[in-house]
């Protein structure tokens, strides 16, 4: 009986230690690179130092890793409250990420089920990831900012507004966004164009903003108003972003599709890639449209 009652226990947090990792995952893909580099660092820079003191975490057994995560965990929560706008305090919350995915690394590997070696086999290739280097690490910003101006200027006469690297990244998804509404539906007319335009604006803000290292929240609510106007962002916003939320959380195609086809363009900005927006953006607003 009472094995039975650990085994559904055991079942149980292994659930809630997954859905802590799915949602600080979700958060880290949506970080600008250089906040993405303090998760990264917290976590390896923790990990390092306690390999150091205890030996390494292959060798410990699973109560030690529980208690050693209990630990890690008290202290990013206490990180994540640290208050004030200042650059010491918001590297000390990004930190905290980093140190709560570090302590349900730990807590999973104590932890019985192929489900949690799943997710402990995720972490160890996010941390992988995480330490490759960006496709566009050797550029400077200046150089990441020329080569957008050089893209939009592309698919619209409309120069790239911002004094800042948010504002650039926004106005590059507005831009873009726009430029899809002209060649695919010319104007927004329906709630379903603006749902549509609003998630592409979405994902637009996601990809510049990590190329510009800008805000992606920020950058994403300034694409959407400028795309939508500032009456119906007011009116739309919210549902937009949620439905946003929902799609990023369950891991929806469409986003990843929506995104890897910008990263195409970006790429090689020519009308075959840009067509190729232009059509999944038609697909998309079908799919709406049906729903």
């Amino acid at each position: 009986m009472f094995e039975s009652i650990r085994k559904h226990w055991a079942e149980a947090r292994a659930d809630v230690v997954s859905d802590q990792v799915q949602d600080i995952l979700r958060r880290y893909e949506r970080m600008n690179p250089n906040d993405r580099y303090w998760v990264s660092s917290a976590f390896n820079s923790v990990l390092s130092e306690l390999e150091d003191q205890l030996g390494p975490v292959a060798q410990w057994d699973a109560e030690h890793k529980k208690q050693v995560a209990k630990q890690i965990m008290q202290g990013a929560q206490q990180a994540f409250t640290t208050c004030g706008d200042n650059m010491s305090a918001e590297t000390t919350r990004l930190g905290a990420h980093g140190g709560a995915l570090l302590s349900c690394y730990l807590e999973l590997q104590s932890l019985p089920g192929d489900q949690t070696a799943k997710i402990v086999v995720t972490i160890e290739g996010w941390r992988e990831h995480a330490q490759k280097p960006s496709p566009y690490a050797d550029l400077g910003p200046i150089d990441q900012l020329r080569r957008v101006r050089q893209a939009i200027a592309t698919i619209t006469e409309k120069a790239l507004y911002g004094k800042d690297a948010t504002e650039h990244s926004a106005s590059a998804a507005a831009l873009l966004t726009a430029a899809l509404v002209r060649d695919t539906i010319v104007a927004i007319t329906h709630d379903d164009d603006r749902f549509t335009a609003g998630i592409f604006a979405f994902v637009f803000a996601d990809y510049f903003s990590r190329l510009l290292a800008g805000q992606f929240e920020t950058a994403a609510s300034l694409a959407v108003m400028m795309v939508l106007g500032q009456g119906e962002f007011d009116r739309c916003f919210t549902m937009i972003q949620e439905s946003f939320n929902r799609m990023v959380g369950s891991s929806a195609v469409s986003i990843e599709a929506i995104g890897t086809t910008c990263d195409a363009w970006f790429k090689n900005p020519n009308a075959q890639e840009f067509e190729r927006l232009a059509e999944l953006f038609r697909l998309s607003r079908g799919y709406v449209v049906q729903k």
